[in-house]
């Protein structure tokens, strides 16, 4: 039974995996799942590593979809890794809380996070659309 049959409207993230390639060896199981796909959001995938074909298969694939793609984390993150993730894998979205203190520096209890030096250098929505 599909999520707006029972009335649900939460969008999940897929793969969310450390790496464009490990998603990528997560999504082509399911690439033609019906009763998946209409419950994903956006592509979503963690940038350990320069797995850079791998991005554009997210990008295209995101793309037949209808879906926007998204980098959620990697540690100390640049202009340039930034730049790579636009161009090769479409990023809509980047989420910068997990790059260890450069972006968010958390309180003792991991409750409050404050914006460290590099946060608003790195924030960025590029036309991230509510899916």
């Amino acid at each position: 039974m599909h999520r707006v049959a029972q009335g649900l409207t939460t969008m999940v993230q897929y793969a969310e995996c450390v790496t464009p390639q490990t998603d990528w060896s997560y999504i082509t199981p399911v690439l033609n799942d019906p009763d998946m796909w209409p419950s994903v959001g956006r592509i979503s995938y963690h940038n350990y590593g320069s797995d850079d074909q791998y991005r554009s298969y997210l990008r295209d694939f995101a793309k037949t979809k209808g879906l926007t793609t998204a980098q959620t984390e990697m540690g100390d993150p640049n202009f340039d890794d930034l730049y790579k993730d636009l161009t090769l894998a479409g990023v809509a979205y980047w989420e910068v809380g997990f790059s260890g203190s450069v972006t968010l520096t958390p309180n003792a209890g991991l409750t409050a996070f404050t914006p460290a030096a590099k946060f608003f250098r790195l924030r960025q929505r590029a036309g991230d659309q509510q899916p």
